[in-house]
């Protein structure tokens, strides 16, 4: 009690926990304090101790939100300047504008949000995907800058799935700093719609156009006055050919022609346009078909493009090997010919794209690595130019590529040839590595004397064969590679008077049945090559894979004896087995 008199209290009442904000008395039951009058007129639901635990809970969120904001602040990328912050986002969101992961960084923080929204770099590759909500806001935050817009609805190909009427009235008002405009594929019922769009306005740096419409032969002018700054163009179904000037401007064409365009289409103005282009670097033509193929013009000369980079062409044989007439594709350009059958009407063979003057590629007379594929539906010639490195893999960075591929279905007549393929090698004098995959019975009949007497540089052959249903009898090609790598020359392509002089390793892969006989044949061969060349060794490296035919007993036997009869003609001998000759 003496506390209680210190302090001022009488003796025997209870201490006034809260005197303060409301609260004048504190009444006692028989086991709790009750605070009252702290809202006098809900005294009796709601109690002091609830409305402090309360206050206590706001007051701790708060402290926790401050506690965030301000080792956040501390963080050294917050205390970056809004420029380098940007620069930081835009890193982020990179080269790739259609990922829109991007946005998520704005949902850190609120500085990063103001940031990120007030920066129209950010905002001016719009990729529109779902709605056109994205399109207004990124249009809005872009302010003054050019643009780039993509449609590309999600799970959707057609641009008709996002309201394009609606798209172009949004777009409308902003044409005049449209640096790209990309409408992807177009539903039929909206062509009308989009090419109206496109004829009547300006577009002052609209530098790439890319429109897919659905339906066929419409024709689209592209006036110089209003596209002046044009520069890329891909584009389906759509005849822009007579518009010369703006396709001179051009460093990019994409055309897709399906199943052809109108009368006025034919291969004249497709001459004529692209003989105007001289500033072109890609070049993708797709399907181009002519209704009116009876005579192709002649008056054309050839025209160079020396800014050429990369040449795609998916046609029927005819078309293509008239265009490559007219043109002279610069050897470092990177070439694409690939067979169309959607409208041929007899069979066509691998030679019957390229033109007869190979003048137009010279590439062929750069290629120091080829691989040829040849089977009974496709043949394929593929070349790089690489280093001069023995262990430089063949299939890296091809340059130049010839794909023939005829389906069963198509022509029963139609067989392709591996001389199809092997005869290009005459105009590829520079190859060090050579791989040929094909199957026994193409590979037996095939020249090979024609096609490696023209490889006087060559270093490294391959040779892989696959079984087939009309394989012949085993090891004649073998025989036959053999045979013509240590014959005498009779053609005038040969050098140093055997066929391929520099050739240091040789590496044969098949099915074939070894025999003892086989190994003796192969020592003749070395032998009478190594005459030939006037040396120790015939090859540094002789390499032999079996696949699929021999036990490990008969196989360790033959393995043996191969090595230890041909050691002395080559400087490495490899013998061995394979579970397949497509493991290469």
């Amino acid at each position: 009690m003496t506390g209680d008199r210190l302090r001022g209290r009488p003796t025997g009442q209870p201490p006034e926990l809260l005197s303060a904000d409301g609260v004048h008395s504190v009444t006692f039951d028989d086991r709790h304090p009750t605070l009252v009058g702290v809202y006098p007129e809900h005294s009796g639901s709601i109690t002091q101790r609830d409305q402090l635990l309360d206050m206590v809970r706001q007051r701790e969120e708060e402290r926790g939100c401050m506690h965030f904001l301000t080792s956040s602040y501390r963080a050294p990328i917050s205390r970056l300047p809004a420029e380098l912050l940007a620069e930081v986002f835009l890193y982020v969101k990179g080269n790739n504008a259609h990922w829109s992961g991007w946005h998520r960084i704005l949902s850190v923080c609120r500085h990063w949000f103001v940031v990120g929204a007030t920066m129209p770099r950010l905002w001016n590759h719009i990729c529109v995907r779902r709605s056109v909500d994205h399109l207004r806001v990124s249009l809005a935050r872009s302010k003054t800058i050019p643009v780039e817009i993509d449609l590309k609805p999600t799970g959707m190909s057609r641009t008709g799935n996002l309201a394009l009427a609606e798209v172009i009235s949004i777009i409308m008002p902003h044409v005049h700093r449209l640096r790209a405009l990309r409408l992807g594929t177009i539903s039929a019922a909206d062509v009308p719609n989009a090419l109206a769009f496109l004829r009547s306005r300006s577009f002052p740096v609209l530098r790439a156009l890319t429109a897919y419409p659905e339906s066929q032969s419409h024709i689209l002018e592209l006036e110089p006055h209003r596209f002046p700054g044009l520069r890329e163009l891909c584009f389906e179904r759509l005849n822009v050919f007579s518009s010369i000037a703006v396709m001179s401007q051009l460093t990019t064409l994409r055309f897709n022609a399906f199943n052809g365009l109108d009368d006025a289409f034919t291969m004249d103005s497709l001459l004529t346009a692209i003989s105007s282009m001289a500033n072109l670097e890609d070049l993708v033509l797709s399907h181009v078909y002519f209704r009116n193929t009876v005579t192709y013009p002649s008056a054309h000369s050839k025209v160079g493009f020396s800014r050429l980079r990369s040449v795609e062409m998916t046609m029927d044989a005819a078309v293509t090997r008239r265009l490559l007439s007219y043109m002279i594709i610069p050897p470092s350009s990177r070439v694409y010919l690939a067979l169309s059958l959607v409208h041929a009407t007899s069979p066509q063979t691998f030679q019957d794209i390229l033109p007869s003057d190979k003048s137009s590629l010279p590439i062929l007379s750069e290629l120091t690595a080829i691989r040829i594929s040849a089977t009974w539906a496709m043949v394929a010639f593929r070349g790089s130019i690489l280093p001069d490195d023995l262990n430089a893999s063949p299939t890296l960075a091809y340059r130049f590529q010839v794909v023939v591929d005829v389906p069963d279905y198509e022509f029963e007549e139609a067989d392709p040839e591996l001389d199809d393929a092997l005869e290009v090698l005459e105009y590829t004098p520079e190859v060090h590595a050579l791989y040929i995959q094909t199957s026994v019975s193409m590979s037996t009949g095939a020249a090979w004397l024609h096609a490696l007497s023209g490889l006087p540089k060559l270093q490294r052959l391959t040779v892989v064969l696959t079984f087939d249903a009309y394989q012949r009898t085993e090891g004649t090609t073998v025989n036959t590679i053999l045979s013509t790598l240590s014959s005498p020359p009779v053609e005038t392509l040969a050098h140093d008077g055997v066929i391929c002089p520099n050739l240091k390793r040789l590496r044969l892969v098949g099915s074939w049945k070894w025999t003892v006989y086989m190994t003796e044949r192969v020592v003749e061969y070395l032998e009478a090559r190594r005459q030939l060349l006037g040396r120790q060794i015939a090859l540094q490296e002789l390499s032999i894979a079996l696949h699929g035919r021999l036990p490990n007993a008969d196989f360790e036997g033959l393995r043996k004896g191969f090595e230890e009869a041909a050691s002395p003609f080559v400087g490495r001998v490899v013998f061995e087995s394979k579970a397949s000759p497509l493991e290469e």
